[in-house]
């Protein structure tokens, strides 16, 4: 990569990375809010319907999502995006029908969870097509759109409104998607407007057998990995409670906010590393950017740990005590994510989706297996069983990695 290029990634990192910090930010605050004023029972509720809508969405990506970064510079943007659509529409509806079938289907009846997959799911194909389409500040500002919007209608709804409940925080959700799908359109349009040729034209059947294929791949790898994530919010929910779900939720969420240093630079990376044509180039790239984020996480963290149980009390209620002693074994495993997540992205951009599913299918192999020998369910045995699972997949991508130089 030349030195322009690369003060140009920089440049769209150093953007992101405050986009993506100021929704850590509010995402948050929406966290203390419905903690402390939903209690951990809705909260336990909120992080399960979070966790089933990020399920149905991986199955909505699995025409498009993030192959689309790959198959843009290689088919008609505009026709992969009706295939997108149309099949996000189709899996929208067959999971807002067949969801309240199971034991997971919350308080939400059929029409709720069909509206809420299908304004989520759209949302989803939008931002990845911008991304695929290299208009990754664009796509940064909808998230932060939608969070700014979801923020106070959360805050009137359950503060003012007295609404402290699941259904409160479905309202301010879909709100903030909805109006993300509509600020979405028109930088989408044109962007494809900009590019409107590509390399060969494909029918859409062909173009939709070229999402299956790498679709199955990445897909794979993120169900996998969504598992390895959330799996354990299932369960708890059913050994422990909704309460016990609510109070892991809440470290989780506050472990996870340190992956938006990782987030700041992957999606810029895949798309820099897509348009590298050769390998040593782009392991140049990814080493120097894997071992920036490898220091700054670790930083992070450090801040996380220090922070005493009583200023999580005050600020969330007298149900989440334990916190720092969560954080501490949950530590390891989100170092090993958070730089796992940047060779994952290296692999993405050269195609090579297998490699992250092998990685995500060791994350969950290690979960599932421990699961089952682990002596007790408290939420610090589930903690340290988490950071193990994740340590399994990181092996995985640096040895992938460490091949790549050969």
């Amino acid at each position: 990569m030349d030195n322009l290029s690369l003060n140009l990634s920089n440049k769209t990192i150093a953007i992101t990375f405050l986009s993506r910090a100021a929704q850590a930010v509010v995402s948050v605050v929406l966290l203390l809010i419905t903690a402390r004023w939903g209690g951990a029972h809705v909260r336990g509720e909120i992080s399960m319907l979070l966790a089933t809508l990020t399920l149905v969405s991986h199955f909505a990506s699995w025409i498009g999502g993030g192959t689309l970064v790959y198959w843009v510079n290689r088919q008609s943007p505009r026709k992969l995006l009706a295939v997108a659509m149309c099949w996000s529409v189709l899996v929208s509806l067959l999971g807002g029908i067949l969801l309240p079938l199971t034991p997971y289907g919350l308080t939400l009846s059929v029409s709720n969870w069909s509206i809420t997959f299908l304004i989520l799911n759209t949302s989803v194909v939008v931002r990845s097509m911008l991304v695929a389409l290299n208009r990754i500040r664009t796509d940064n500002l909808l998230g932060l759109l939608a969070l700014g919007v979801q923020l106070p209608v959360v805050a009137f709804l359950m503060g003012y409104g007295q609404q402290n409940s699941l259904s409160g925080f479905v309202v301010a959700f879909n709100s903030g998607q909805l109006v993300l799908i509509l600020a979405g359109v028109i930088p989408l349009l044109n962007a494809i407007k900009q590019k409107s040729t590509s390399p060969i034209e494909s029918t859409l059947s062909s173009i939709f057998g070229s999402l299956l294929k790498t679709g199955s791949w990445a897909q794979l790898a993120s169900l996998s990995q969504f598992f390895a994530y959330r799996l354990l919010f299932y369960f708890l929910s059913i050994q422990n409670g909704l309460d016990a779900v609510g109070r892991f939720s809440v470290a989780v969420a506050l472990g996870e906010s340190v992956w938006l240093l990782t987030r700041a630079v992957s999606l810029s990376q895949a798309t820099a590393i897509s348009a590298i044509e050769t390998e040593p180039e782009a392991r140049d790239l990814t080493s120097m950017w894997n071992k920036r984020i490898g220091m700054l996480s670790a930083f992070a963290i450090g801040i996380l740990l220090i922070i005493p149980n009583a200023v999580w009390v005050q600020i969330l209620g007298p149900g989440y005590g334990g916190i720092p002693g969560l954080l501490l074994y949950m530590a390891p495993g989100l170092w090993f994510l958070s730089v796992s997540n940047i060779l994952a992205h290296h692999q993405a951009g050269k195609g090579r989706y297998f490699v992250n599913a092998y990685s995500s299918l060791a994350t969950l192999t290690t979960l599932s297996l421990g699961l089952l020998i682990i002596p007790s369910t408290s939420l610090e045995s589930v903690a340290a069983l988490q950071s193990m699972a994740y340590l399994a997949g990181w092996a995985v991508q640096l040895r992938a990695f460490a091949q790549t130089a050969r």
